[in-house]
């Protein structure tokens, strides 16, 4: 083989690899939920999900060993080793290799002289430290090898079909570990980032069963363009996961198991869905449209003005395609509730002030999106992040009955004001900064 030809089949042994303990990890869980669902709905869920992980694992487990074809047979040791490596640290837990070997079948006498080899694991450790390296690895199948009659190919074949992706392995699997896996899913080339976009697609498939203000706020998160290519890093990533996880009120393993199941269970994609998280005709719309911003773009994209309509969404309870006092200070009160109320109601008077353009008394989504970009700029913060923040806020904190009807009095004696005036001034504007 060339030496593209290594890296070639390297890499996509690297993905199956990815795949396989994500879909272990996944399964793992899935089986633990099995066990305790409470209704045949749940239980056939899960026991559907456990099937197509199931079914993942096993090409998983077809694809490596055509892979494994092409090496030589001192890199087919050292590819193993990688594969049994999950967390990259150039170890391999004695657990794992016991587990595997446990599971070959074959003659009684075989099997025999597998479990007398095996019981020398502990000895061949050499630090004590419950973990294999490649030298101790190598030593014990110098030990192995002799007492099964086994060839090094075989050995391979054999672990690669019965030592990998045991998802008795799995259970449990500390939280940044499975991030770490869920990351390694999505990097398919090695190149420590992974697509925004695909990401975004995957996640899309879960909103299903979703109210439309999670499914609004996960639009607000998952927004993308077609000609964007947005990548993220992996403290990125596993923001952006945490996110969409608080803003659905989910468990962190739900999403990591429906992510796992949409990556390795790849599905037609429905467009309809899909294009929930696209760029939509309003962020098409504002790059042909000078109003949006009224000439003031504040460093202001397209693709955030975009974003930030599914905030204004979010905010907009009658959907009347205006912001009034009253929903301006319940968005605004969902993540400044420890201020004082009065003070929110205040602060979102005289935003209404400085940046209701027109005058009518409400907020338009280009007046928003013009004070939010501002909002941003005097807090410090970036506007991507200040977006995520209040997303995952407006859809995970519900405002109380008493705090909306009080909020619902003064609002309307504050807009019958703000109508009467017409608009504010340009003190307004310098009022509402100085009490952010």
């Amino acid at each position: 083989m060339t030496r593209a030809e290594v890296e070639a089949t390297e890499q996509k042994m690297a993905r199956c690899t990815a795949a396989g303990h994500a879909a272990a990890t996944a399964l793992a869980s899935q089986k633990a939920k099995e066990s305790t669902a409470t209704t045949a709905f749940d239980s056939a869920a899960h026991s559907k999900s456990i099937l197509e992980l199931q079914t993942v694992i096993a090409q998983c487990k077809l694809d490596l060993l055509e892979e494994m074809k092409r090496l030589s047979v001192d890199n087919k040791l050292f590819a193993l080793f990688d594969c049994l490596d999950r967390d990259g640290n150039g170890k391999i837990p004695l657990t794992d290799i016991r587990e595997g070997l446990r599971r070959i079948n074959g003659h009684a006498s075989f099997i025999k002289k597998v479990d007398m080899a095996s019981e020398k694991l502990p000895i061949l450790d050499a630090n004590d430290d419950g973990a294999m390296t490649t030298t101790e690895f190598q030593n014990f199948l110098n030990v192995l090898l002799p007492a099964t009659d086994s060839s090094l190919e075989e050995f391979v074949d054999l672990m690669t079909v019965h030592g990998l992706f045991n998802d008795s392995n799995y259970a449990n699997e500390p939280y940044d570990e499975r991030m770490i896996m869920l990351f390694l899913l999505f990097d398919t080339n090695g190149a420590n980032e992974v697509e925004f976009k695909k990401v975004a697609v995957s996640l899309s498939e879960m909103t299903g069963d979703m109210d439309e203000g999670t499914k609004t706020a996960w639009g607000a998160l998952l927004v993308y363009a077609d000609e964007n290519e947005r990548s993220m890093t992996y403290p990125e990533f596993a923001r952006l996961l945490m996110n969409v996880a608080a803003a659905a009120n989910m468990d962190f393993d739900f999403v990591a198991d429906a992510l796992t199941v949409s990556v390795c269970c790849p599905k037609d994609k429905d467009l309809e869905l899909a294009s929930i998280f696209q760029e939509d005709h309003l962020s098409r719309a504002v790059q042909d449209s000078e109003y949006a911003f009224d000439g003031h773009t504040d460093g202001l994209d397209a693709f955030q003005y975009g974003r930030l309509q599914r905030l204004f969404d979010l905010w907009d309870l009658n959907h009347d395609g205006n912001l009034d006092v009253s929903e301006l200070v319940l968005g605004l009160r969902k993540f400044q509730d420890a201020k004082n109320l009065a003070i929110t109601v205040d602060e979102s008077i005289s935003a209404m002030l400085a940046f209701d353009s027109d005058k009518n008394g409400q907020l338009d989504r280009g007046e928003f999106a013009h004070f939010l970009a501002k909002f941003a700029k005097t807090a410090h913060t970036a506007l991507d992040e200040l977006i995520d923040f209040m997303v995952v806020q407006s859809a995970l904190r519900d405002n109380d009955e008493a705090e909306k009807a009080y909020v619902k009095a003064l609002g309307e004696k504050a807009q019958a004001k703000l109508v009467r005036r017409g608009g504010g001034s340009s003190d307004s504007s310098k009022k509402w900064f100085s009490m952010g």
